[in-house]
Order: structure tokens, then sequence, then C-alpha cells
């Protein structure tokens, strides 16, 4: 305000130009500053660089201006400032320092007395203040997913503190299922298409429209919401897609707006515009590449390469490889599993792999690897299952037979004697009347070959199932080894098997007598 306004119903006799002399600066510092102008607005100057009493006083002409700064949060009365008046009869100049001790009085060109100025300052509704923390996440999950978390709200400075919010709006882009997208907001699902839901457990109502793909959310409180309640409504806001299909993608959750119940008289704002945002990204889709176990390697002991799917291996640290039927795609990875167990990630180039099994093994540990697909949060199609035994025992073989007499056997050992007799052998000259047979069992796979080794000649069987965890084995000597045999000959026996993991197991404490004498 300029002077002549402030000092409009002060003129005197002497002089109708009216000014001050401020005698003092304001009576505190804390609640504002008063700046003071001699050339209409164009330049200020802060009233508190001078140290100012009756023998330096600020003069101030009628067209002065004064303005006051209140700081933050002030109202009321605020400040006062001590002033003469001043007539101008004295020729002093506006916005010079002058003693003016003496100057006073009936004759003199200021007011006898000091003069109070005031200044008061009318109370505005400031806008309130709302933040979050979006907890926003790429998941295949669907159901109650956290949107924000640690929400802050004040509805303005100290003096507001007991004003309460009665609005708050949300905006949601990228829905795609309809109906079967909801929020749960204060224990109230509110779906995600035009109309209305509530009132909620504290009274919100929600008023829930939809424009150009963006869905509105308005949430109005009519006895209105704590700072505290309305945090606690935020953190509790949750996501779900009851779709039995989810559409992938982004969800956009965005605070838009709150309002408190502070009004907007003399200038005041009650409302905020935010912009505070959480994505919730939908990713149910599984990788499409199916991948393929080719083969478990073999890479110690004396017999090495692939192993089979269900067969042994005399190996403890394992390695596989196999295939794809298209690439990973980017950001994907393959997993190998033995049974439920991730074991890790495959070495990929393009459409082939391989992994290393880091453990070590143990003697009849039974590994199931499969392998699949995994883009951070989906697993694709299995592979079929491929499997394999480590064997570090060698096989047991024992002969329980020899040319139809049967061998005492204790634990896996035998030890005898089998007699090829005349009968057996007969009297034609080129062909026996039976051959020997030796048979036994052993521990070692079906489908294993047997060696058995007789006066110089080497024969060989096919171990065959058998029963209670025995296998059985059975050679039959040719029409030839038989007439071989020459009487009185006690000859060794020895037979030998290798199992599946290349370890091998041999019977040598039996013999073959022959008595063919007539």
């Amino acid at each position: 305000s300029d002077l002549v306004t402030i000092l409009a119903s002060g003129n005197d006799a002497d002089n109708s130009a009216l000014g001050v002399a401020f005698t003092s600066v304001l009576s505190t510092s804390a609640n504002g500053k008063l700046w003071y102008s001699t050339n209409n607005g164009a330049n200020w100057t802060d009233l508190s660089i001078h140290s100012l009493s009756q023998s330096n006083a600020l003069i101030l002409g009628s067209n002065a201006r004064l303005y006051f700064q209140g700081s933050a949060n002030v109202f009321g009365s605020v400040a006062t400032a001590n002033m003469r008046l001043w007539d101008g009869t004295d020729g002093a100049s506006s916005g010079s320092l002058l003693d003016i001790t003496g100057l006073h009085g009936n004759s003199g060109a200021y007011s006898a007395s000091n003069s109070t100025l005031t200044f008061n300052l009318t109370a505005v509704n400031d806008e309130p203040e709302f933040t979050a923390t979006s907890v926003g996440v790429r998941t295949n999950q669907t159901s109650s997913l956290p949107v924000f978390s640690t929400s802050s709200a004040h509805p303005g400075n100290a003096p507001e503190s007991a004003q309460k919010f009665q609005s708050l709006s949300l905006t949601v882009q990228g829905v795609q299922d309809g109906s079967s997208e909801k929020l749960l907001i204060d224990g109230t699902d509110i779906a995600l298409v035009a109309g209305t839901a509530g009132p909620s457990t504290h009274g919100w109502t929600a008023t829930v429209s939809v424009a150009g793909g963006s869905v509105t959310i308005t949430l109005s409180n009519a006895d209105g919401a704590s700072a505290s309640e309305l945090q606690t409504l935020v953190d509790g806001v949750r996501y779900t897609n009851a779709h039995a299909t989810p559409t992938d993608g982004d969800r956009v959750i965005q605070i838009t707006s709150v309002q408190d119940n502070g009004g907007t008289g003399n200038g005041g704002d009650d409302a905020a515009a935010l912009n505070l945002v959480s994505t919730i990204t939908l990713d149910t889709t599984a990788p499409t590449a199916v991948p393929t176990i080719t083969a478990i390697h073999d890479n110690v002991g004396t017999k090495t390469g692939t192993v089979l799917s269900g067969a042994k291996t005399d190996d403890t640290a394992l390695s596989l490889s196999g295939t794809l039927d298209v690439p990973l795609a980017l950001g994907e990875s393959l997993r190998i599993y033995d049974g439920t167990i991730l074991l890790g990630t495959a070495n990929v180039t393009g459409t082939g792999w391989t992994f290393a099994d880091t453990r070590t093994l143990t003697d009849g540990q039974t590994v199931t690897y499969k392998a699949l697909a995994y883009d951070g949060l989906n697993e694709g199609a299995a592979s079929a299952n491929y499997s394999a035994t480590v064997d570090l025992t060698p096989p047991v073989i024992t002969i329980t037979s020899i040319a139809g007499d049967v061998l005492t056997v204790t634990g896996s050992d035998s030890t005898g004697i089998g007699t090829y007799s005349a009968s057996e052998r007969g009297t034609d000259p080129s062909t026996v009347s039976m051959r020997p047979v030796i048979s036994g069992t052993t521990d070692a796979e079906v489908g294993q070959t047997v060696t058995l080794a007789l006066n110089g000649q080497t024969h060989t069987a096919s171990v065959l199932a058998g029963t209670a965890g025995l296998n059985t084995w059975s050679v039959e000597l040719s029409n030839a080894d038989a007439l071989a045999l020459n009487h009185g000959s006690t000859l060794d026996i020895v037979a030998t098997v290798t199992d599946q993991a290349g370890h091998s197991g041999s019977d040598t404490n039996n013999k073959l007598r022959v008595n063919t004498a007539a």
C-alpha cells in the first residue's frame, strides 16, 4: 500500500502531504519482513537493514509504498513497527535517514508521540500434501497385488492439522478384461468399469468412469478422513484380475489428486494435483521353446560316452546336452532340474545347449533330469525326463551249476567241481549225448554279456531277468566244444560280466571234471 492510503485521514493544518518517520524495525522478524519503495515499486528495500530509532528515523513520503511479506503459516496480528507522523515542513527527503530528536510537537514536522503500525494477516487454506511409494512389479500373479506403500498425507500447515480429506482420484490405464479387473479399496472391491461402489468400511464412495481407455475412480467421503486414515487406505489398495485367462500387459495406476475440507475462501487451495504412478505388468505367458535332453555324458572310468536314459554310470559329475526346437527369446534362460530340485541354468547357443551338474553324486544315487525354458516368471513345457543311476560297485557273478551238478553257494561265492560223465558224453564218436551247461546268477543288468572261459575257449551269454534282485545266465557248450573235453581233465572255469557302468566282476573258484570213461 502507499502511505496516502494508510494516512488518508491524518492531514494536519500545516501541510496535507503527510508521511511517516519509522523509529523502529518490526517487533518480530520471525513472522515476516517489511519492504519499502520510494520509486513506485521499481525497487524494494528491506526495512530491517536499518538500525532505526528517534535519532536515526527513516523518512517516507506519502507516495512511498510498503509491502509486508509474511512468513509461511502465520496469520493474525503478526508484527508492529513504531513511527511518527510527518507533515513534510522540514524539507526532509523521502527515503532518507534523519535524527528527529526535538523536531516533534506542535511546531515541529513530526508528531509529538509514536504511533504503532500493526500488520494483520488473514489465514488462507494451503493445498494438502500427499506422497506414496510405487510398488510396481512385473508378475505372473493376478490376485491381491499391492500398488502403493509408505504413503504420507498432510492437510496443510500446523493450524490446518485438524482438517480432513474428503476426496481422492485415481486413474487406471491398460484395463483389458473389464469387470474381472478390480481395485480393493478400503475393504471394497471396485470393478474397473463405469458405475458406483460403496460406501466402504470407512465411508468412502467410489464413482467409476471410463473414457478413451482410461478408468477414473473418484473417491468421496462426506465425513472426511484423517491423514492416517487416508494413508491406510492408499497403502491397502490391491489390484486383482479374476479373468480365467488374464490379458498380459501394463496396468498403470496413478493417484491424480487429493482434496481436503479447508475450502478455498480468501484465495485458499484445498486440492493438490498429483502424479503418483505405480505400474503392474502382468506376464502370464510361458516361453514357447521346447527343450530336449539328448544325452548324459560319462567322462570317467573304463566306459565313457553317452549314458542312455535309465542306464547306469560310474561318473559322479555328470554333464548333459540337448537341443531346443526354437531359439530362446531375449531374456529367457534354460533351467535344469533333478526331479523338483533346480540345479541351475544351461549354457545355450542357438538351439543347442550344455549343462554340467556340479554336485558330487554318490553310489546308488539316481538322477532324473528335465529341462525347461524360463522367462523370469513363467516356465515353458518341460522336456521328457532323462535318468541315470550312479554305480560305483563292481557286479557280482556266481556259477551255481556245472554240467547238471548244483554247487554249494556261500553268500555270493561258490566253490565246487561239476562232473561231465560218460553217460552225458555218450558213445557216438561224433556227437555227444548231452552238451554241458554252465549257469549262474548275477546282479548285472539284463542284457549285459557274460563271458565264460573254459578249455581255451570263450563262450558268451546274455543276462536274463531273474527274481529277488538276481538275474540269471546260462552257457551251453557246442557239440564240438563238448567233444574236445578230454577224459581225466579237470578244467578251470572263469565267468566274467561287465555292468552298464563299466565295472567287471568274475567267479574263478570252480572247475569242470571230465570223466567220460565207459
